[in-house]
């Protein structure tokens, strides 16, 4: 029966120390004056990346070098002009697709 009882304790206290980071998260959470969100979204670092789709119309001005990370696509529209500064450019690591037509 102690051999029992001893088992069930330690059990128990695995149990909590597994626990302890999800409750020590909530903690933290709650004392800056948030509700803690249990069902919360893991950090950016911890989730798979999914493809990004943007949409260029118009007229786009950048303010800066672009980069078009490798899971994602810009799609330029016909007649869409992009403005860049002197020694900009716009870095494609994953799709640029340039739709273009014969007036445009």
């Amino acid at each position: 029966m102690e051999a029992k009882a001893s088992s069930l304790a330690t059990a128990l206290w695995l149990v909590v120390l597994f626990l302890l980071p999800l409750a020590s998260n909530v903690i933290t959470n709650s004392s800056e004056g948030e509700q803690p969100d249990v069902f919360a979204r893991p950090s950016p670092l911890l989730e798979a990346q999914g493809r990004a789709q943007t949409t260029w119309s118009g007229t786009q001005t950048l303010s800066g070098t672009y980069t078009i990370g490798v899971t994602d696509e810009v799609i330029i529209q016909p007649c869409t002009v992009v403005q860049l500064e002197a020694n900009e450019r716009i870095i494609v690591d994953g799709r640029l697709t340039v739709q273009g037509t014969a007036s445009c």
